[in-house]
């Protein structure tokens, strides 16, 4: 039998693991290590926003003169936008590039951190924060797929580990760090620093993301399933607004009317999720993930994870 030198067989493997993964070819230049440190200060960022803004809350009420429902939204807002476009986006990922997408949100971030750090009153920095919890999750499933393409599967078990740590360091930093900005009171901005901090890291990750990040797409990626994007949108929005609001306005009886309606939404998305697959194969959610126990499992952690967590940081803070 025939065999190839082992140069040779190496690059046939790597230029297999292109195909499948249609990334770029690697250089010799190219790094997995410096592009996961690239899109792990995307998800440092993200992380801290999360936290960071409940410090600065007194701060913000007082110098705004904000009502408490704006202040719920100053918070709330950014994961309502994030939780939204999240599916989405990894979908978007998928077809149109993983690279192109990091890359703006990325840059959408910075400006949206700018616009936050500079809003002259609540309902500005509503809409900022809006702003930046979407261009986070447009950011936020590009990060596990670069690692997915960019480390063997040999090493992806270090690569993921890596960027746990970061999950948990940047959770726990962000009251931190909030604090810390607002008792410095940088150039007397005040509570203004928590979101111009942003600012550099984005200025740096994002050149640094187009100069060394490979672009990759998924081979034969399926079309964007709109109707599942629009269904799935809908049905998180009418659950996360109602609990980012109604407490403040007494529970009136639309917010229960809105948490009801997300029952019959979502069950409609998974029933036209299950007859996309029978049609075309291109769902945005592959339903039969959820007979896998490990992704089930999985699922349930970090639904534990994020459901204590944050809040604990929240009320500890007020």
């Amino acid at each position: 039998m025939l065999r190839l030198p082992a140069r040779r067989r190496s690059r046939g493997a790597a230029l297999t693991r292109t195909a499948e993964t249609g990334t770029e070819p690697r250089s010799d230049s190219s790094n997995p290590n410096l592009a996961l440190a690239i899109v792990l200060s995307a998800s440092f960022v993200q992380l801290v926003d999360v936290s960071i803004v409940n410090v600065a809350i007194p701060s913000i009420q007082s110098e705004l003169s904000a009502p408490n429902s704006a202040i719920q939204l100053i918070v709330a807002g950014y994961a309502l936008a994030f939780a939204c476009i999240l599916i989405t986006a990894a979908r978007l990922g998928d077809i149109y590039g993983r690279k192109r997408l990091f890359v703006t949100g990325m840059i959408g971030f910075t400006v949206a951190s700018a616009l936050c750090g500079a809003a002259p009153n609540a309902y500005v920095l509503v809409g900022a924060r809006l702003l930046q919890g979407l261009m986070s999750g447009l950011m936020y499933p590009q990060v596990l797929s670069v690692i997915q393409v960019e480390f063997p599967p040999e090493r992806r078990g270090k690569a993921f580990s890596v960027y746990g740590a970061v999950i948990g360091i940047a959770t726990i930093i962000g009251p931190l760090l909030g604090g810390s900005l607002i008792a410095w009171n940088l150039f007397g901005l005040g509570w203004r620093t928590v979101f111009f901090v942003n600012v550099p890291i984005g200025l740096l990750a994002a050149p640094a993301a187009v100069r060394w990040l490979r672009e990759s797409r998924a081979p034969d990626a399926p079309r964007l399933d709109i109707p599942g994007a629009l269904l799935a949108t809908l049905g998180l929005l009418l659950i996360i607004y109602p609990i980012s609001v109604g407490q403040d306005r007494g529970w009136p009886w639309w917010t229960w009317a809105l948490l009801a309606a997300a029952v019959p939404v979502f069950a409609v998305f998974v029933v036209y999720q299950r007859r996309k697959t029978r049609a075309d194969d291109s769902p945005l959610v592959q339903m039969t993930l959820f007979r896998d126990r490990s992704f089930v499992v999985g699922i349930l952690l970090v639904l534990v994870f994020f459901s204590g967590v944050a809040p604990f940081f929240f009320t500890t803070t007020l």
